[in-house]
């Protein structure tokens, strides 16, 4: 097959080619910028794009992701919207398959047929693939994530028991980020020593965004309270002291639902105060930090002894 009529998503490769050497520079670049990595392999790279381009995303996430993109430097050339979205003059996206177009330059023109059959074929089953995985997520019997299981748990070392001693989410942004690395490490520490996800380094710099705490608050409701609402997210979030007791049975029947073992709640509780151990300057000296350690150890008993009732 002559390289003319070689197709790739509806674009002939020979058109590709008069567009010349910037566009692909362009893309290269834009993706270094957007990843934080130059593009490698392949299939890897797809695995970043996941979280974005999947049917269900949220435009709330659309809209985070493009805040995080760095400017490009080099002058735009025309790039069709297939392969890059525009999101004003020096940002934009780099798509699966502008990330294909970016795998095929380097290819010989003999082989180019082959690898761009190939190529358009992955693409097509990454778009199923992130479709059939977020269905399979959300039939997952409706449990809370284990990194949301993990943010509760922070509010109950930290002590956030009743609107007086609420979290409070900081009006600066700097300040936020600080909080939120302290608080996603205690839930992300907690989640993958019971085997569960970590929560991304992005991640961890958001709260009034934060999937964490909205799923959080999602699944275990009853038991949680948000504070008003003001135009830059919640203000507040505490743990009604009422709702601890069924508060415990619900994280310890999500907990049995992933198969855990005894020893490795006990782990997982016990890094969880290790890792709030670390950050219990920072919280103190917002006067947030509410933590007194009989309490800690009562609500390791309980969450101890609930697992223990689920699994009989």
């Amino acid at each position: 097959m002559s390289q003319e009529h070689v197709v790739l998503f509806d674009t002939s490769l020979d058109e590709v080619d008069a567009y010349g050497a910037p566009m692909l520079a362009y893309l290269q670049r834009a993706w270094q910028l957007e990843h934080d990595s130059s593009p490698v392999d392949f299939d890897e790279d797809l695995d970043k794009l996941r979280p974005l381009f999947q049917s269900h995303v949220t435009g709330t996430r659309v809209r985070d992701h493009i805040k995080t993109l760095p400017r490009n430097p080099l002058p735009r050339p025309f790039i069709p919207d297939v392969f890059f979205l525009n999101v004003d003059s020096e940002r934009g996206i780099v798509t699966p398959e502008g990330r294909a177009l970016i795998d095929i330059a380097g290819v010989p023109a003999e082989d180019r047929a082959s690898r761009a059959a190939a190529l358009s074929n992955s693409v097509a089953l990454f778009y199923g693939h992130s479709l059939r995985t977020w269905m399979a997520k959300s039939i997952e019997t409706g449990l809370v994530p284990l990194p949301s299981v993990g943010f509760v748990i922070f509010l109950l070392i930290n002590g956030s028991l009743g609107e007086e001693r609420a979290m409070r989410f900081p009006n600066h942004k700097d300040e936020e980020d600080a909080l939120a690395g302290v608080i996603m490490n205690v839930a992300s520490t907690f989640s993958t020593t019971l085997h569960g996800p970590a929560i991304k380094p992005k991640e961890r710099a958001q709260l009034r965004t934060s999937w964490v705490i909205s799923q959080a608050v999602r699944h275990l409701g009853r038991s949680i309270t948000r504070g008003p609402e003001k135009r830059t997210g919640v203000a507040t979030i505490w743990v009604d002291p009422d709702g601890v007791s069924p508060l415990l049975e619900d994280i310890a029947r999500a907990i049995h639902a992933r198969r855990a073992e005894p020893a490795d709640v006990e782990a997982a509780f016990d890094s969880a105060v290790d890792e709030y151990d670390r950050g219990r300057v920072l919280l103190g000296a917002w006067g947030i930090s509410h933590e007194r350690r009989r309490q800690t150890q009562q609500f390791r008993d309980g969450l101890l002894e609930a697992y223990f009732r689920t699994r009989s």
